[in-house]
């Protein structure tokens, strides 16, 4: 016999997330949130009355805090004052609230340690770091709007960003603990569209990181943190289009490489080439059936 819990209504039920650690469940609805707990026979384990309707829902890493917001292009508050409100789950009674002012407020994110926040503007003229530990303030300036331009490191150590300045492409790297400057350097690109870590062979130590152009131009190169070119992939015209993705394989020896031409190729960190190409159809074909 199976034992239900009490159900809960939500206008948003795509934003209903567990936490991390899998015993927390987030249900928001309106400009409420409750917390449901897996492990006691009530279910409820608390609940929290935001500042406007729920939009943006997120955990942190660790499962001991969770934000929410409303993007500005969505809120019905006051516009000229969206915030993002960040709630203890060991200490309900504890809130921290950050008002964005004019700037407004496109999308919010964790970083890795869960004691700092990342709010992008709405213009995305500006990325602010927050501390909840200390009350401090980082700022990313020129950050682009690319969708893949911002990544943490593996180990969590690092920030890269891609920025442009004065009409070109740069890389800027921060220390992930006091948000310091570690490099800022030009890019060959033309139109950076995105960059991944990569620990270069040596597992857990991120040290390498790959960074690619628009769809106009096949062109993917690969820096070290000093901002040295190790190696790069560009101006085959048999690739043709532009670079779609790329992503490390957990070791850090190999580098794939997705392309709008929809072909798959890996690049090895030993040597820097192409070591294998995988073509990717369009049409995936399977079959469906009651197994």
């Amino acid at each position: 016999m199976m034992n239900f819990s009490v159900a809960f209504s939500s206008n948003v039920a795509n934003l209903v997330c567990w936490s991390p650690d899998g015993r927390y469940l987030a249900v928001p609805d309106n400009n409420k949130l409750y917390i449901k707990d897996s492990l006691t026979a009530s279910n409820l384990f608390t609940s929290y009355v935001c500042y406007d309707f729920i939009k943006l829902l997120q955990w942190s890493p660790d499962s001991s805090m969770i934000l929410t917001g409303t993007p500005s292009s969505s809120s019905t508050a006051t516009a000229e004052c969206p915030c993002v409100e960040v709630w203890s789950i060991n200490n309900p009674d504890w809130r921290c609230r950050i008002q964005l002012g004019s700037a407004g407020l496109l999308t919010a994110s964790w970083a890795p340690d869960s004691r700092h926040v990342l709010t992008t503007d709405l213009l995305h003229l500006r990325i602010t770091i927050w501390s909840l530990v200390n009350k401090s303030v980082a700022c990313i300036k020129n950050p682009k709007d690319c969708g893949q331009g911002l990544q943490f490191s593996s180990d969590g150590c690092y920030l890269a960003a891609l920025e442009r300045i004065d009409c070109k492409d740069h890389l800027t790297i921060l220390e992930a603990k006091s948000w310091q400057l570690v490099k800022q350097f030009p890019l060959s690109t033309s139109d950076a569209a995105g960059l991944a870590w990569g620990c270069g062979g040596d597992a857990g130590t991120a040290t390498i990181i790959a960074v690619w152009d628009s769809i106009l131009a096949y062109n993917l190169t690969l820096y070290a943190m000093c901002g040295r070119v190790l190696s790069s992939v560009c101006g085959a015209e048999s690739y043709g289009h532009g670079v779609r993705g790329a992503a490390w394989s957990p070791t850090g020896k190999h580098l794939v490489i997705g392309g709008h031409d929809t072909k798959l190729r890996v690049m090895s960190y030993m040597t820097w080439d192409i070591t294998s190409e995988r073509a990717h159809s369009p049409i995936i074909e399977g079959k469906t059936g009651s197994n």
